[in-house]
């Protein structure tokens, strides 16, 4: 069956985003293979790639299905995405996808305490304890206030398992979980995750995303980790790229 180019493409810039969310660093490099399963409204989409991540900030995603693209995320929010059949990219700006709010980021710079809450500017409003569950409710700061509400983050004794979001106007529109925890060089890492968004109260989207493969420090590909784009490429707009 052929998938539609613009639907591929907001597909893979939607994991980016989710898996794009400093302390001490126990490794500064990490490779992992990632399946992503998204169902809405009885469809099912799957996208696969490869995932390298670098304490640099530098994170690079091969994905192979349901298309072959090659994204390059950093720091600034700044994503390039590479069509390496028409050796075509554009590049997008969007401080969500940061990799310093991605997914690695948190889990391997030692920041599972609050997921970044506090660097963004939240606070705790409440702590409770719950048959041996830590749940901190937290408030945004005046500046998010409009548009978020609270977030509550829920630790089993040193590892994050859930958290939701809600909107200014108290309505719940993100779940995560977090589980299947591994050790990996000393640091604990999820190897599922499974995010509900809701668009309405009677629309939501279910993304599940399964890691595997595992790689730390030596064990990683220098040459695919600072994969260059090539100096011939065709700088394009994130439409044209969309078309079929």
């Amino acid at each position: 069956m052929k998938v539609n180019r613009k639907v591929k493409i907001l597909g893979m810039l939607a994991i980016v985003v989710l898996i794009s969310s400093f302390g001490y660093k126990r490794f500064d490099k990490i490779a992992l293979k990632m399946v992503s399963k998204s169902a809405k409204n009885g469809f099912t989409t799957k996208i696969e790639g490869d995932i390298y991540y670098s304490a640099s900030g530098k994170m690079i995603t091969y994905f192979t299905y349901p298309a072959e693209y090659i994204t390059i995320a950093n720091d600034k929010g700044e994503i390039l995405f590479y069509d390496q059949e028409k050796n075509t990219v554009f590049q997008s700006q969007n401080d969500a996808l940061s990799s310093e709010t991605s997914f690695f980021y948190f889990f391997l710079n030692n920041k599972k305490t609050d997921l970044g809450l506090s660097e963004m500017g939240f606070s705790i409003s409440n702590t409770t304890f719950e048959e041996g569950l830590t749940v901190t409710d937290w408030a945004p700061p005046m500046q998010m206030a409009s548009q978020l509400g609270a977030i509550k983050l829920v630790h089993d004794r040193n590892n994050p398992i859930f958290m939701s979001y809600k909107d200014s106007n108290d309505q719940l529109i993100k779940k995560v979980y977090y589980y299947d925890y591994i050790n990996t060089s000393g640091i604990s890492i999820p190897t599922s995750v499974t995010q509900i968004d809701y668009h309405s109260s009677i629309d939501s989207v279910i993304t599940k995303i399964y890691y595997s493969n595992i790689r730390v420090g030596n064990e990683v590909d220098d040459n695919l980790l600072n994969y260059k784009i090539p100096e011939s490429v065709k700088v394009v707009t994130q439409e044209d790229a969309q078309k079929k």
